[in-house]
């Protein structure tokens, strides 16, 4: 066997030691593993090939105090002279489970819920609903093309009965991470479970104010021309409880006794052209006219604080510092 084919078999044959304990004492066998390996055969210089081969990152190089290297394009420059190419960072990742958006997303009028059909901003916002009518039908239609059983009213009984179910798994989301993945999509789950890891969390739903009812319509292609998804907004007018406790049992957000009025617009979606697809809690649209929600009330611990006695000790020995150094500039001065 000559060397070069013996340190290939070398570096590419492994053998895992596997030790059992048996009625006789222990048993050491060998079982060999295959894998390719990128690690040199000669340890020497190790250091050395560290240092050659790292390449400085663009954030690293990136310094606001030099005018030569205050902008990614300057960096991006200087790293062009030295041939040296900057990585490229891909943030944004593809899941074909669910998109990333909300086509098109549903403005919802002014005061809906609140103030009267007879004014004038819920008049204007009555005519621009009006007037994209023609858009929710056309994209109902190619709904109805892969999804013949469905039906607005329908739908959003369904849809409201899933968004029950999910807020009341999300209870537990230790226990209920398996049934939560099934009802909403991986864009809408960690935004969904975000911090209730050292929290309690308590919802119940008491009513319904009004019946549920879809406002909004989409389909849109993604990647290819026949690969189409849907996204229907509900509208959820409903009396809820809500009360999340911290990790100490104080109250940090909401009452456990006092119910409220919630007005709220799911967008649900659904890869249409999968024919096992299902409905999922995709996102929630907050009107920009909405107030602002409530602080939540955190827990801290409390500082301690000195003494009276010794922070009035403290300020005499100030004022008599500040007049000794007074007396000491006016003997500097007469002298």
């Amino acid at each position: 066997m000559s060397a070069s084919l013996f340190n290939l078999v070398r570096n590419t044959v492994k053998f895992n030691i596997l030790s059992c304990a048996g009625s006789c004492g222990t048993i050491v066998t060998q079982q060999p593993v295959r894998f390719a390996t990128n690690k040199h055969y000669d340890p020497r210089g190790r250091k050395y090939r560290r240092k050659k081969s790292s390449v400085q990152g663009m954030n690293q190089l990136l310094n606001p105090e030099n005018p030569e290297m205050d902008t990614p394009d300057k960096v991006r420059i200087y790293m062009k002279r030295f041939g040296l190419l900057p990585r490229k960072v891909f943030s944004e990742q593809i899941d074909l489970s669910c998109t990333s958006t909300t086509f098109d997303e549903f403005v919802p009028p002014e005061g809906d819920g609140k103030s009267s059909l007879l004014s004038v901003n819920r008049g204007k916002d009555f005519l621009m609903g009006n007037l994209l009518k023609g858009k929710n039908l056309k994209d109902r239609r190619k709904l109805k093309q892969y999804d013949t059983a469905y039906d607005d009213k329908t739908f959003a009984e369904m849809a409201q009965a899933q968004l029950i179910k999910t807020y009341t798994l999300l209870q537990d989301v230790k226990n209920n991470e398996d049934e939560l993945h099934e009802l909403v999509t991986t864009l809408a789950y960690p935004k969904l479970v975000f911090g209730l890891e050292f929290k309690t969390f308590r919802w119940k739903f008491i009513e319904s104010i009004e019946p549920p009812r879809v406002v909004h319509v989409r389909t849109q292609p993604m990647l290819m021309d026949d690969n189409y998804y849907a996204q229907v907004t509900v509208r959820c007018h409903t009396k809820q409880m809500l009360a999340i406790y911290d990790r100490f049992g104080r109250l940090m957000y909401g009452s456990d006794t006092v119910p409220r009025d919630v007005l709220e617009y799911v967008v649900f979606e659904k890869h249409i052209v999968n024919m096992y697809g299902e409905w999922k809690m995709h996102n929630k649209i907050t009107p920009k006219w909405m107030a602002p929600q409530a602080p939540q009330i955190r827990t801290q611990v409390k500082p301690e604080l000195p003494d009276k006695e010794e922070i009035t000790r403290r300020i005499k020995d100030m004022e008599e510092s500040k007049e000794e150094n007074k007396e000491k500039e006016a003997v500097q001065n007469t002298g």
